[in-house]
């Protein structure tokens, strides 16, 4: 018995558990080190409220970015008909939904869309129907469409391949990023009409790049060149594509640096029957593979004692004896589908299987049984399923549009997000034109309320930082649920009407970037909604079944801003009818125009000159939000 309570007595003298650092600091450093799998992050935000705003700040994103400088092969594109289809490579809880890396423009506009390869975390797709390429980031679903030179038309030059890769992609330290952090270059190239010349055009391509196309830089073909099947390959400062002709293939080196083509000739000793794939080697030197149906030749491009570069033969392989060992294959016909520059792997299609091939270690791994043949472009990610708020600016005008993660302190718990208001921003400038992304830097503003509904804030993200600003807070002067109807805004400022148990409007100064409660006109009726007065002060329009009235901020001789009634008119004579039930739907703050709903359908009032215009009829009673632009049909 004493030995047994002698046990028990040990069992429970524990050492006390370990605690993790109450450092964010410290603990952030613990989370970096997670392993970069789709899982790791969305699992460790679930563990606490504290591990998850460490995890979902955009900035620890950067930071675990950082640390994975080699990201892992989370899938492929498969290349059908046109549009591409992901299948993960993963397996759960790191399986990818093919869902979540479709495509929807491909599908919603169709086209005739021509793959060119993934790069950095992007995606590049061409349209020939419409002459104009797509810049697709999977992780975050924004992409960019950019118009093709109109000298490349189809015709007497035809594009046949392209590359997109990071602007900064030489620079050590740098992180790929998305849109708003990291600009990126995209090169295309392609052959002229009599397939004599070859030619290469480049563009910088990001709000704060020039935007534009290159010059044509050309270079004549060896034999008759008809086109670049394969993804270009990036070793170094230069880009590597195959140019297949009427006299076999050569390669095609593009200098990044000095933005010059040049021909590098084919090893002239390998089978000219087989597959071939440029690749990067050990030495991270151009090499190249080439598979028969019973070989597979490894060789690389080396510069001899008389400083000229000579390919050389490094290794030969039985392919049975690569493939065979473990999978036991009769091999019959085979096919490269394509090859993961990061990992330096290829994928194979042989006896109704997918195949990737490790050409340092040589390893192969069966992934898929198939009898499709289809292309295939991998692709590398350190990609976080979704765990953080987000916010999505639209260009409707080009189909862009750019995702951004909320600031992690806006959690929908202890802050929520209730309206906001995107503008361009240089709107003040005099003589600017609002432009698209590429062109035109923004700027968003969040507005939301604390949970104990006494407290407003603000923040802004600039697309030039790629930052949010610190939360801007004010004291409610009633409790304050909800920001319901759009922004109005007025001079330098935004302003937003509370919904609450009382009535004051938000300002928010967007030069000192300070929040303001400014109190409503005595006795308002159902409808209150801000405009700009007609000497550019603020104004508001208030409406009931009975009237509008109009009013306008104005400075007294004491200095102090009053709201001053301008006009009252009888809504029945604006309308020219006579309404039991309004609502009001929307409000275009460009033509300053009010949209409602009335028994007899919805009207668009401009406040400026009463005139008013029966638009439809319709039972539902939905809010309306006004959209102006200078928008030309595709061209």
């Amino acid at each position: 018995m004493n030995c047994l309570r002698l046990r028990r007595c040990r069992a429970t003298s524990q050492v006390p558990p370990v605690t993790l650092p109450d450092d964010d600091d410290l603990l952030s450093e613990i989370l970096l080190r997670l392993p970069p799998r789709p899982s790791s992050l969305p699992r460790a935000s679930l563990v606490c409220k504290r591990w998850r705003r460490l995890v979902t700040d955009p900035g620890f994103h950067r930071r675990f970015g950082a640390r994975h400088r080699n990201p892992p092969l989370i899938g492929v594109f498969e290349e059908y008909l046109g549009y591409p289809f992901f299948r993960s490579m993963m397996d759960p809880p790191d399986l990818i939904p093919r869902e979540r890396f479709r495509l929807r423009l491909a599908e919603d506009e169709g086209g005739q869309w021509h793959f060119y390869g993934c790069r950095h975390g992007r995606v590049l797709l061409f349209d020939r129907t419409k002459n104009e390429i797509v810049v697709w980031d999977p992780n975050t679903g924004d992409h960019r469409r950019v118009a093709v030179p109109p000298e490349i038309d189809g015709k007497e030059k035809t594009i046949w391949n392209g590359a997109v890769l990071c602007a900064a992609a030489g620079d050590d330290g740098h992180v790929h990023g998305g849109f708003s952090s990291c600009p990126f270059k995209v090169v295309l190239v392609g052959v002229a009409g009599n397939n004599t010349q070859i030619s290469c055009q480049i563009s910088n391509i990001y709000f704060s790049e020039s935007g534009k196309w290159s010059d044509l830089i050309s270079i004549a073909a060896p034999f008759l060149v008809f086109f670049f099947r394969d993804p270009g390959i990036l070793v170094g400062h230069a880009l590597y594509w195959m140019a297949y002709g009427d006299h076999w293939l050569t390669i095609l080196q593009f200098d990044l640096d000095k933005q010059r083509l040049a021909v590098i000739e084919w090893p002239s000793d390998s089978d000219p029957n087989c597959y071939t794939q440029t690749w990067l080697t050990e030495g991270d030197c151009l090499g190249v593979a080439t598979l028969s149906r019973g070989s597979l030749q490894m060789w690389e491009s080396k510069v001899c004692s008389d400083g000229v570069a000579k390919w050389v033969l490094q290794k030969t392989y039985e392919l049975k004896n690569v493939l065979n060992p473990e999978f036991r294959l009769k091999i019959g016909y085979l096919t490269k589908l394509g090859y993961a520059q990061d990992i330096k792997v290829m994928f194979l299609w042989a006896d109704h299987s997918v195949f990737m091939l490790q050409l340092d270690s040589l390893q192969a791994k069966k992934v898929w049984e198939t009898y499709v043949i289809a292309p295939i472009h991998p692709y590398t990610s350190t990609y976080v399923a979704a765990i953080m708020n987000e916010i999505v600016l639209w260009d409707p005008d080009t189909g862009d549009h750019r995702r951004v993660a909320v600031p992690a302190e806006i959690d929908g718990e202890e802050k929520t997000i209730w309206n906001g208001a995107v503008l361009c921003a240089a709107a003040g400038d005099d003589g600017h034109v609002h432009g698209g992304f590429s062109s035109c830097p923004f700027k968003v503003v969040l507005v939301g309320v604390a949970s104990n509904n006494t407290q407003m804030f603000a923040c802004v993200y600039s697309s030039e930082t790629g930052k949010w600003s610190d939360l801007i807070s004010t004291a409610a002067p009633f409790l304050v649920f909800a920001f319901v109807d759009p922004a109005t805004l007025v001079g330098h400022a935004l302003y937003w009407l509370p919904a609450g148990f009382g009535k004051c409007i938000l300002q928010f100064d967007l030069d000192s970037q300070t929040l303001a409660v400014i109190d409503l006109p005595p006795d308002p009726n159902c409808y209150p909604q801000i405009l700009p007065a007609q000497g550019g002060s603020l104004g508001l329009a208030d409406l009931s079944c009975d009237s509008l009235q109009i009013w306008e901020r104005k400075v007294c001789s004491e200095g102090v801003a009053k709201w001053m009634l301008h006009k009252t008119y009888e809504l029945d004579k604006v309308l020219d009818l006579k309404i039991r039930h309004l609502v009001k739907l929307g409000y275009a703050e460009d033509i300053n125009a009010v949209f409602l709903w009335t028994d007899f359908g919805v009207f668009m009032v401009q406040l400026d000159s009463l005139r008013s215009k029966k638009l439809w009829e319709t039972n539902i009673i939905t809010p309306i939000h006004p959209y102006t632009s200078t928008y030309v049909a595709g061209i």
